[in-house]
């Protein structure tokens, strides 16, 4: 039996383009980001922030954000190295998930995929 068929007959509902599709490990570190908003028509504002990653694959990260994050927006992020610098990353919201802190105010949960990363897993 695939593993796609597993998750499905254990009740997963999410829709197969939001599977995963490479094994993630936890990688809890800070990170600058730059995200994209294009809510305005015509005009594209930069939006930087610092997230909280909670895990990577090859082909993405889970991240907590400051900033609504919205399915399809660009962002780049700069995931520190132990060397002490960072790398440049392009990234696609997934998908955001809003949490409350406190009243009034919320994070975000956001899946994204790298741009640009190798098909192979």
């Amino acid at each position: 039996m695939a593993d796609s068929d597993t998750r499905r007959d254990a009740g997963e509902s999410s829709p197969p383009s939001y599977r995963r599709q490479w094994p993630r490990g936890a990688l809890v570190t800070s990170c600058s980001y730059f995200l994209t908003d294009t809510s305005n028509p015509g005009s594209v504002r930069y939006l930087q922030g610092n997230a909280l990653s909670i895990n990577v694959s090859s082909g993405g990260m889970l991240l907590l954000v400051g900033h609504p994050a919205q399915e399809r927006q660009i962002l780049e992020i700069r995931v520190p190295t132990p060397a002490g610098t960072t790398i440049p990353t392009l990234a696609e919201v997934r998908w955001s998930k809003s949490i409350p802190v406190e009243e009034g105010e919320s994070l975000w949960l956001a899946g994204v995929r790298f741009l640009f990363a190798s098909a192979r897993p």
